[in-house]
């Protein structure tokens, strides 16, 4: 507002459209929306992941079935670093690794012909890690753990706007 002749009128003749503001010279400008920050912008977002529960698939997810990690990995360090070390003590004990080739059977093997008793229970155990590390490896690979999982969308909205006075550009805002 500026008062002409003692009569208050608008700065902006004709009146500013929504979303604007009048400055003092009488221009028109949009309104300068504050930067949102990244929690923000996800607090009303639905989540990621949720619990399968044999229910029907709620609307915007979709079920995945996904292998049991947390057993095939440990499974898969427990499996070679016991074939590493059995293949290590057949060189060193015999200079070429003769049995402990074979897999999972191999240490069992070599125990069987083995006559010293610390020579024989090193070799079981090995042969041990190896079948505990397999049967890790297949567990965690058929356990599949099922959840619903957000199908991901972009919402993206591209708009004409002003910068500054009677700067043109544009304006890009996005959700996903």
């Amino acid at each position: 507002m500026r008062c002409v002749g003692g009569r208050c009128i608008l700065a902006c003749n004709p009146p500013c459209f929504e979303g604007m503001t009048c400055t003092n010279e009488g221009e028109c400008l949009r309104l300068q929306t504050p930067a949102v920050s990244a929690p923000d912008l996800f607090a009303e977002s639905l989540p990621r992941t949720l619990p399968y529960d044999d229910g029907p698939t709620p609307e915007g997810y979709r079920l995945q079935s996904r292998s049991t990690v947390w057993m095939w990995a440990p499974g898969i360090a427990v499996f070679a670093a016991t074939y590493a070390s059995s293949l290590a003590i057949g060189m060193l004990a015999h200079g070429h690794p003769t049995s402990f080739y074979i897999q999972l059977a191999g240490p069992f093997i070599a125990a069987a012909d083995n006559r010293d008793a610390v020579g024989y229970s090193m070799e079981f155990a090995l042969g041990a890690g190896q079948i505990v590390g397999a049967a890790l490896i297949i567990s965690g690979l058929a356990v599949r753990k099922k959840q619903f999982v957000r199908i991901a969308e972009l919402d993206l909205d591209l708009s004409p706007t002003m910068f500054g006075a009677n700067k043109p550009g544009l304006s890009l805002h996005g959700r996903f």
